[in-house]
């Protein structure tokens, strides 16, 4: 359970594609079908990758000790089984790969940045938008903001790349991870206590289940205690989320006045493209 935690740092992303929800064409069909398809391609290519690192380093003690060493497996079997230049060639494709990353989460952001600005959440310079229609002031804070806490990372714990990756990366996966338990919570009230059944009985059991294991993992990170900075890191997460509910609880007027606004916006552009 503790090690849960980089399972959703691997998959974490997958749900930015909401995000786009009202450039979408058609939202309703369009985003489910992104979600599903990218849920189930990287779980495939996660299995056969991971099979093929297992047999690289092989299926034995020793081989598992040197898998679970190796900062980049990849690499490391590369340079055994070939030679620098493909353990050049897959590090230039993971580079290519987190930076492409890099620009999905940040556009993600951007928009989410852009729709909280222009129902009053923010300064309303992130709320305008280029001539061609995307929030580019958003977008840049958001680059600048990464940027910035890239830097003091950085100087502040002084350590390898790799290591800075997965103490920011554990930071957001946390609380991702109470997004994911919160949004488990509202499915289950949404599909069977808002007073219209829109699922089977039976079904309960799905996000019952899903809100039980998240809690779980996210108590596994505290019990027992991880070594430094993982001691540290779910602590700096509990406090950006509490800054968020306070902040719901403070402005209750603006944070139902932007549910409904995306609500109505996005229901609306699947009733206009249906009838086109």
């Amino acid at each position: 359970m503790a090690a849960s935690v980089f399972g959703f740092l691997a998959f974490a992303g997958f749900e930015g594609t909401t995000a786009l929800g009202e450039e979408t064409g058609n939202p309703k069909r369009d985003i489910p079908r992104a979600l599903i398809y990218a849920i189930v391609l990287t779980g495939i290519l996660y299995v056969l990758s991971m099979f093929a690192e297992t047999l690289g380093f092989g299926a034995t003690k020793a081989g598992a000790a040197h898998f679970a060493g190796s900062a980049a497996p990849l690499d490391v079997l590369a340079k055994e089984f070939v030679g620098s230049g493909l353990a050049t060639a897959l590090s230039s494709g993971a580079a290519s790969s987190a930076f492409a990353s890099a620009l999905g989460a940040a556009t993600g952001a951007s928009r989410l940045m852009f729709a909280y600005s222009r129902d009053g959440w923010g300064p309303r310079a992130f709320s305008k938008t280029s001539r061609h229609s995307e929030p580019t002031n958003a977008l840049t804070a958001v680059v600048i903001g990464a940027a910035a806490l890239l830097v003091i990372v950085y100087l502040t714990v002084t350590t390898s790349a790799v290591n800075e990756f997965f103490y920011i990366g554990t930071t957001g996966v946390l609380m991702v991870i109470v997004v994911y338990a919160v949004a488990s919570f509202g499915a289950f009230r949404f599909l069977f206590f808002s007073g219209v059944n829109r699922a089977p009985r039976w079904e309960m059991a799905v996000p019952l289940l899903g809100t039980v294991y998240l809690a779980y993992v996210l108590y596994k990170q505290f019990v027992p205690t991880p070594v430094f900075p993982y001691n540290v890191i779910p602590y700096f997460a509990i406090g950006w989320i509490l800054l968020a509910a306070a902040l719901t609880l403070v402005r209750p007027a603006q944070t139902k006045h932007m549910g409904e606004a995306l609500t109505t916006e996005v229901s609306a552009n699947s009733e206009v493209n249906a009838k086109v």
